[in-house]
This record gives structure tokens, sequence and C-alpha cells, in this order.
């Protein structure tokens, strides 16, 4: 099923971008956090089940705008051994592109799980709040890498922390 055409999400958080984008960097210097953007299956490997990790799905700038598309499109990845310890969504979106404004394009934000059976992702984002249906663009991302992906709303009930 190819997801409807969709807009980037607003970040409802914007206002504080600069500031949390220093902690961001904090964190990510001092190897707290790590960061990947996810081009392939191996990239996803990576990925330790121990912790935990923010994704978000941005637009890149010259796009096509092809809701079918998985080209255009960049999977960021935050990895923490703590939610507590997470920078924003919208940072998140920001250290995945090359260009600034990453966090003005992002189509879905969220978590990914590592499982044995492959990966779940859900949309929960206090940033960006995606709807439920764009776990669809993520999912068709992923599963253009060759892996397999499940997607739970974040209003369902899961234990992968």
């Amino acid at each position: 099923m190819s997801p409807a055409p969709a807009r980037p999400l607003p970040n409802n958080q914007a206002p504080h971008l600069p500031r949390e984008m220093r902690v961001a960097n904090k964190r990510l210097s001092s190897i707290i956090a790590e960061h990947r953007v996810i081009k392939n299956a191996r990239d996803l490997m990576q990925l330790d089940p121990r912790k935990v990790h923010k994704f978000t799905l941005t637009q890149d700038p010259t796009s096509t705008q092809d809701p079918t598309s998985t080209q255009d499109r960049t999977l960021s990845v935050i990895s923490t051994r703590s939610d507590y310890e997470q920078p924003s969504h919208g940072t998140v979106a920001e250290k995945g592109g090359p260009n600034p404004g990453a966090s003005n394009r992002v189509m879905c934000a969220g978590y990914i799980f590592k499982t044995d059976d492959g990966y779940v992702i859900n949309n929960f984002s206090g940033h960006f709040q995606p709807p439920p249906d764009r776990l669809l663009l993520a999912e068709d991302f992923l599963t253009s890498l060759g892996v397999t992906v499940q997607s739970i709303r974040a209003d369902q009930q899961f234990d992968f922390w």
C-alpha cells in the first residue's frame, strides 16, 4: 500500500532547536550518543539492541515529492543508553542531512527497535507528533532496504524498552 502524498510535519518545538542542537552536539562529542544515517541494511545491523534509538525520516530538499519514492528520503538515527540521554527528534533530523533545515522536512519520527525478527518502529515524537499513517513512509523506506519491519502506533502497548 503506497502512502498518500504528505507534507512535512511541523516541529512544535522549533524555537528550542538552537539549544537542543548544542546539547545534542555535546552528547555526540562525548560518546553519550551515536548518530547514523541509514543507507542500507548493514547500517541498521549496527544498531545495538541494548540501546534506545530515535529516528527521523526526512524529505530531501530536491525531492520530486513522489510519495512512493524512497530515493529522496534520509533516515537518521541517534542511539543512546537511555531515553533520558536522547536528544530531541528535531536534532536527529538536523544531524541527518548535509543541509541545514532538515527538521523542517520531517515526514515521520519515532523510535526504532531491533528485534530477533527484524525491526519495530513507532511514531512516538512529542516534537512532530506524526499521525499513525506516517509510519507507512518509514516502513516503505526500511522495506526498500530489504529488512523486515513492523509498525506499532505510539498509543498501542509495547515493551521494547
